[in-house]
């Protein structure tokens, strides 16, 4: 196998692959950190402030498969570079934004840029790796919670020390220069390398594209490729769907609110900012723990026993006061959100095949999105309505018990091979 350091290239792909998705999770977890600036500035309600990420989420989702299809196509590197101008560019363009209209603009211009952070690495890491996927992803994710602890505290100080608009120039740069060192380093396939994955034995069968009429093609196996048409059509990819956009409410509503929530009672906004900080280091902490523990437990296990685990700190966050104690839920549901980021993805390669992951990955998020994109703005009009989060915060802890009883649901499905029903 091509080594470089002896160090299988996979792992450096893995590397490259880390950085992308930390761009990602410091685009958006870290726009919880401007929230309150942005609003004394320009005098918006929560829900106003908060849909400004909701129109990022949105063209986030919609480019997802134009990055995707840039990846199988023309390969990581194109996609990932023209990530980093789109993105840099509009973080920059995002430091003269004057109105509510120049916002949405510029943060659809960042949300296109940053589609290429997420399907396109989780689809070319599993491509390296037979063995030893589930850790590869969990690294792989939890690049987005060492983006969320590294630039939450970072910018809410830059923030103090010389304003929002200088902040965001700041965060346009870092994430040109974090998208620009992973196109240099990640590569399609190993193929192009001239070896096998990783773990894969020397005679691996070739893949073969699923045609549901084929009644032996029902066994859910790395070795088959569906095609996105014949995937998208199954009761497990509606279930594997329904289960992604459970998860994501919490994971939105929580880190966009969390730094409003901390400081309406008391706590000042270095130590909320830094709550938010404590999202992305449980985060960081727990990704590749839960890849890893996947490869034990299998994909939906992994995913039902962490998102139930997601809505215990959820529950007991509205009625914390201190700032220890918000902190310490942040923490937790950093760890367990964190846990379950690399599964679905995982879930996804492991059922339909790798031939057209990015692609497959790009639908299913984009969608689970589309779908999800309005809850941080739901969220901010329930509070203005009745001046509290008690409500938003308890309906996101419910989408995190339904997601982990979808999982359950979905590996019944699975393992009895009602795949196209």
């Amino acid at each position: 196998m091509f080594k470089l350091w002896k160090i299988y290239y996979g792992w450096v792909v893995v590397a490259g692959a880390f950085l992308a998705t930390a761009a990602s999770g410091g685009v958006f977890y870290s726009f919880g950190v401007f929230f309150q600036p942005l609003q004394e500035e320009f005098g918006w309600t929560r829900a106003t402030t908060a849909s400004v990420s909701t129109v990022w989420l949105i063209s986030f989702a919609v480019s997802g498969y134009f990055m995707g299809w840039l990846t199988d196509v023309r390969g990581p590197r194109f996609a990932m570079l023209l990530g980093a101008v789109l993105t840099g560019a509009g973080f920059v363009m995002t430091s003269r934004a004057g109105s509510l209209g120049h916002f949405y603009l510029t943060y659809v211009l960042t949300g296109i840029g940053t589609a290429a952070t997420w399907s396109p690495p989780l689809a070319v890491v599993q491509r390296w790796f037979d063995k030893k996927r589930g850790l590869a992803l969990g690294i792989v994710a939890s690049g987005v919670g060492t983006g969320t602890m590294v630039l939450s505290p970072l910018l809410s100080w830059f923030i103090t020390s010389y304003g929002w608009r200088d902040a965001y120039i700041g965060l346009g740069v870092l994430c040109c220069v974090a998208l620009i060192l992973a196109a240099l380093v990640l590569i399609q396939s190993p193929q192009e390398k001239g070896v096998l994955p990783y773990g894969a034995a020397p005679q691996r069968m070739t893949a073969t594209i699923h045609d549901p009429k084929n009644q032996q093609g029902d066994t859910p196996v790395a070795k088959e490729c569906w095609t996105i048409g014949y995937a998208v059509r199954t009761k497990a990819f509606r279930y594997i769907l329904s289960i992604y956009v459970l998860s994501l409410v919490p994971i939105y509503v929580i880190p966009a609110h969390i730094v409003r929530f901390a400081t309406d009672r008391g706590v000042t906004a270095l130590a909320a900012a830094s709550a938010l900080g404590a999202f992305g280091i449980g985060g960081t902490i727990a990704r590749a723990g839960g890849g890893a523990l996947s490869d034990v437990l299998g994909w939906t296990k992994g995913i039902a026993l962490f998102s139930f685990l997601t809505a215990a700190p959820i529950f007991v966050l509205v009625g914390m006061h201190d700032a220890a104690a918000i902190f310490g839920a942040m923490l937790a549901l950093g760890v367990f959100a964190g846990a379950r980021v690399p599964l679905i993805p995982g879930l996804l390669g492991y059922y339909f095949g790798t031939d057209y992951l990015a692609r497959l990955i790009a639908v299913t998020h984009g969608m689970a999105v589309l779908f999800a994109a309005g809850s941080p703005v739901l969220a901010g009009f329930i509070f203005d309505r009745t001046g509290s989060y008690a409500i938003p915060f308890s309906i996101a802890g419910l989408c995190a018990v339904g997601a982990g009883i979808l999982a359950l649901l979905t590996g019944i499905i699975i393992d009895q091979r009602h795949i196209d029903e």
